[in-house]
C-alpha cells in the first residue's frame, strides 16, 4: 500500500449523531491521496458500528476502538502513530471540512518544506448550517493570544507530534493549547 500524501487523525466517543457528515466532508477531499484514522474512545452509542460501516466501504478509512476509555490526547496519540502520511490533519467529529482542505494543505508544506504547524480561520455554523461566527487566524502568541488557534484547522509534521505528543494529563479543553506553546517554545515554525 503507497503511502498517502496526507492523514486526518480523528479521536471519537459517543458521536454517532455527528459523525458521519466529518467522514462524508473528509471522504470527498478533491485531495483523493489521504487516509482517514478514527479512533473510537470506548463509544457505548454505535458510533464504532458506524465508523466500521464507512470503512468497509472505503479502503481509506481505517477505524480502531479502545478497549477503555483512555481520553482524546491519547486517542489522537495513537491515531498520529497509525498515520503513514508526513503531514497529519488535525480532525475532530462533528466537523465539516471544506472539499478543498487536504489539497491546499498538502500545497502549501510542498511549496513551503520549512512550516511546521499551518492553522487557518474558521467558520463555526449552527447544527443547521447557519454561520454563527467566523474565527479569525491571527499571528500565534501564546503569550497574548494563547487561544488563537483554532485546533480543528491545524495540520502538522508527523515527525513533531511523535517527538512532542499530545500531553494526556492534562484537561480535555486545554491538551493542544500546552502542545503548542511547547512547539512554539521549541521554535517550531507556526504558518
Amino acid at each position: 500500500m503507497n503511502k498517502p500524501k496526507l492523514s486526518f487523525v480523528m479521536p471519537v466517543r459517543n458521536c454517532v449523531v455527528f459523525v458521519s457528515q466529518t467522514l462524508r466532508s473528509l471522504i470527498k477531499q478533491s485531495l483523493r491521496d489521504v487516509e482517514i484514522i478514527c479512533i473510537d474512545d470506548y463509544s457505548s452509542d454505535g458510533t464504532y458500528d458506524l465508523l466500521e460501516f464507512y470503512e468497509k466501504r472505503d479502503k481509506r478509512v481505517r477505524a480502531y476502538k479502545t478497549a477503555e476509555w483512555m481520553g482524546a490526547a491519547w486517542c489522537r496519540n495513537k491515531g498520529n502513530e497509525y498515520a503513514r502520511a508526513d503531514i497529519i490533519c488535525v480532525t475532530d467529529a462533528g466537523d465539516i471540512y471544506h472539499h478543498n482542505k487536504a489539497k491546499i494543505t498538502y500545497n502549501h508544506f510542498d511549496k513551503h518544506p520549512d512550516t511546521d504547524i499551518l492553522y487557518h480561520s474558521v467558520n463555526n455554523v449552527d447544527i443547521q448550517g447557519r454561520p454563527q461566527r467566523t474565527q479569525m487566524a491571527v499571528f500565534y502568541d501564546y503569550k497574548h493570544y494563547p487561544r488563537s488557534i483554532s485546533h480543528p484547522t491545524v495540520a502538522y509534521k508527523k515527525e513533531i507530534v511523535l517527538k512532542y505528543p499530545y500531553r494526556t494529563n492534562c484537561l480535555h479543553t486545554d491538551q493542544y493549547e500546552v502542545l503548542f506553546i511547547e512547539l512554539f517554545r521549541a521554535g517550531y515554525k507556526f504558518v
